[in-house]
């Protein structure tokens, strides 16, 4: 890693952390004795991990507002299992 950081002229503790993190999305695999090598299918690895984290992102904010307009934690549970249900049923729905 230390060649790698130095032909990109960057920190070799960067790469170090950029590698960790590449493997903690799935994205490279590394074997002892054979190297690190991209993951299969680690475009739709990361795809998936860019979609998980804007929906967190969405979730965040609609929690945060609903707080602030002084929703209750009970109230909010029933609000998300109510639209999950029904989001889910119209896709069950649609592929039937």
């Amino acid at each position: 890693m230390k060649q790698f950081a130095s032909d990109l002229v960057v920190n070799p503790g960067t790469v170090a952390w950029a590698m960790r993190e590449l493997e903690h999305l799935g994205v490279r695999v590394s074997y002892a004795g054979r190297g690190s090598f991209v993951a299969q299918n680690a475009a739709q690895r990361v795809a998936t991990n860019v979609a998980s984290e804007t929906f967190f992102a969405s979730l965040d904010a609609a929690f945060k507002e609903a707080r602030d307009l002084g929703v209750d934690v009970k109230t909010a549970r029933d609000l998300v299992e109510r639209a999950f249900e029904t989001v889910y049923d119209e896709q069950k729905a649609e592929r039937s």
